[in-house]
């Protein structure tokens, strides 16, 4: 009898002490992704048609994060191919939501910045598949 009420304290002590400090740590983690994703938002918000690729990530950054989820980057990831016209269209993909705290960044989390020629042309999902519909050869993806 007297074993199950030091188990029973033990659970008592872990569930009032122990545990909510796993969620406030929890809670902390995901405030940084979306702290992160704000400041991405803010930074796409100054950009203008016409930037150089250097100028545009001089303004959105190079931080990193890594916490309990997914390792992001500024950018997150990259990728250049060959328009029609032969234009090279490079596309930086920026951390600018976040819709699931499920460990990884899903496509509908991250926004594409465009450029052709090393000038930014446009930003956003419908303009970049307005774009990618005329490429010819992708080159690479990071």
């Amino acid at each position: 009898m007297r074993a199950s009420y030091y188990t029973f304290f033990m659970c008592c002590l872990f569930g009032v002490l122990i545990a909510p400090s796993c969620g406030v740590r929890l809670d902390k983690n995901l405030a940084r992704y979306e702290n992160f994703t704000i400041k991405n938002r803010r930074n796409l918000a100054v950009l203008k048609i016409g930037m150089s690729k250097e100028l545009v990530s001089k303004i959105m950054g190079n931080k990193s994060i890594k916490g309990v989820g997914a390792f992001v980057g500024n950018p997150y990831k990259s990728e250049v191919f060959i328009a029609s016209n032969n234009e090279t269209v490079t596309v930086f993909w920026y951390y600018t939501q976040m819709n699931t705290a499920n460990g990884h960044v899903d496509n509908d989390e991250i926004t594409p910045v465009v450029f052709k020629d090393g000038k930014m042309s446009g930003y956003g999902w419908i303009y970049y598949l307005d774009v990618y519909k005329a490429h010819t050869t992708k080159m690479n993806v990071d």
